[in-house]
């Protein structure tokens, strides 16, 4: 038997998708906004000085925070006023809803069939977890729309090798890694993919490297060089203290490690003797502990080198223990269910404080059954979490083993690998982190499984007319 989707019949089933995902993004957004406090307060901050004028958030002195999230809140700030909230949270929605898009535009690239290409927005568009956090002012969703546009654009290199291409995909890339630091190491491994491929000169290899590496770089340079004003050195962003501390001091699956015999840990403890001989989860808590240094006259560097010292020392002196919690969180990446969702039940929505002076709103017969509908999603369950990961495994396995997608599946297959462990290195493993790789797990599965068998259908029963771009082929 033969599946395949006419023209019409894909259109049709595509627009249905299309207004599926229109209501479930309307609905979610009638829940009302997160509450704007901790990270999202400092972006929310970094945002004014954008609205000020300071583009590059010059005269702010931190220098773990980068700038492309703030200058997108700054913008909403300065062209809507006491309404930035709402057109932030409307924005937020609409990209998520186009990394959808790109999701299904990614599987038409790889497989050239409409069936996949259904398959793959339908995936996309069934996860009804993902688009609540649209409704939090943090960098999740846009960095997941600019990593998905970073593949996408990737994806159409492949196909079709040319330089523009690849510095498409560097710059956009290097967008993604302005909005959150934990790419920037990325490029390297992806544009030495290129090498690799022997269907291009060497000539033409090299050409399209530099082209990506040149846009990557240009578009980093502004934030480099305000940090080489800022701090001396032209980094993207430094590893916040907090991340280092969680790690290395809390409980759980932190490593909970000692504070270390060292003139970092005498340090330490001379200025904060609550902390000698103490394992408590609230007196070691990273945010009191950073807190409580600012109170003894501390500035933001000097607790910052302090911190990394006694996190250095401390791992010199466990590095077992560091190894295997690091080695934990790393599994757990992958199946960390949604226990919790941030700012949504927690706080008093009627609060003003909560949302910083801007307009709120909120649907309370809609958010009522939809927090019972998110407690209920597949998000929520640590089996099917193991499932999906199974499947994402095994469907970049099938790209690579196909010729004409292997180095788009190589190129996954690094990200796979480069953003469980950098994430558990510096993270307590958490769902947001993994969310941002949902549109690639998707392009995963479904271009990788249902992929394999659309290949397999269309070996044994060529179509007598190709696939093109016009009818989007015969799947």
């Amino acid at each position: 038997m033969r599946w395949q989707l006419s023209t019409r019949q894909f259109c049709i089933i595509m627009a249905g998708l299309v207004a599926i995902s229109a209501t479930k993004h309307a609905l979610t957004f009638c829940t009302g906004p997160a509450v704007i406090v901790d990270d999202a307060r400092e972006y929310w901050e970094r945002g004014l000085l954008v609205r000020d004028g300071d583009w590059l958030q010059i005269d702010d002195e931190v220098d773990y925070r980068t700038p492309l999230y703030p200058i997108f809140l700054g913008t909403m700030q300065s062209l809507f006023g006491s309404n930035a909230l709402f057109a932030t949270v409307i924005a937020q929605h609409l990209l998520q809803m186009c990394s959808s898009l790109m999701t299904a535009w990614m599987c038409w690239l790889l497989t050239g069939s409409r069936l996949v290409t259904v398959a793959g927005y339908a995936l996309s568009v069934a996860c009804v977890t993902r688009a609540w956090f649209a409704n939090v002012t943090l960098t999740g969703t846009l960095f997941m729309f600019l990593m998905t546009a970073t593949l996408t654009a990737l994806a159409g290199y492949y196909r079709k090798p040319a330089a523009w291409k690849m510095a498409f995909t560097g710059g956009l890339l290097a967008a993604a890694t302005l909005v959150r630091p934990i790419p920037q190491m990325l490029w390297l491994p992806l544009f030495g993919l290129v090498f690799l491929m022997p269907a291009l000169p060497r000539v033409q290899r090299l050409k399209h490297a530099l082209a990506g590496g040149l846009a990557l770089l240009s578009v980093l340079a502004p934030a480099m060089l305000r940090n080489q004003l800022n701090h001396d050195a032209p980094y993207v962003a430094k590893v916040p203290p907090i991340n280092k501390w969680v790690v290395c001091f809390h409980d759980q699956s932190a490593a909970n490690l000692p504070i270390p015999d060292t003139a970092a840990g005498r340090q330490l403890l001379k200025l904060l003797p609550e902390l000698e001989h103490t394992f408590d989860p609230d007196i070691r808590n990273g945010y009191r502990v950073l807190r409580r240094l600012k109170e003894v006259g501390l500035s933001d560097e000097q607790v910052d080198k302090l911190v990394t010292a006694t996190c250095f020392d401390a791992v010199r002196a466990n590095p077992g223990v560091f190894t295997w919690k690091t080695f934990k969180r790393l599994g757990n990446f992958w199946r960390t269910s949604v226990d919790e969702y941030p700012y949504y039940s927690t706080y008093d929505f009627r609060n003003p404080k909560a949302h910083v002076g801007q307009h709120t709103w909120r649907f309370e017969p809609i958010a009522s059954w939809y927090e019972i509908i998110l407690s209920h999603t597949l998000s929520n369950s640590v089996h099917w979490l193991e499932i999906d990961f199974v499947a994402c495994m095994l469907g970049t396995l099938l790209l690579i083993r196909r010729p004409e997608t292997r180095f788009f599946g190589l190129s996954l297959a690094i990200i796979f690998i480069y953003f469980p462990v950098i994430t558990a290195l510096l993270e307590i493993e958490s769902y947001r982190y993994r969310r941002v790789l949902e549109p690639l797990i998707v392009v995963a599965i479904v271009a990788g499984l249902v992929g394999h068998w659309e290949a397999k259908r269309r070996t044994k029963e060529p179509d007598p007319a190709g696939p093109d771009l016009f009818t989007m082929g015969t799947g």
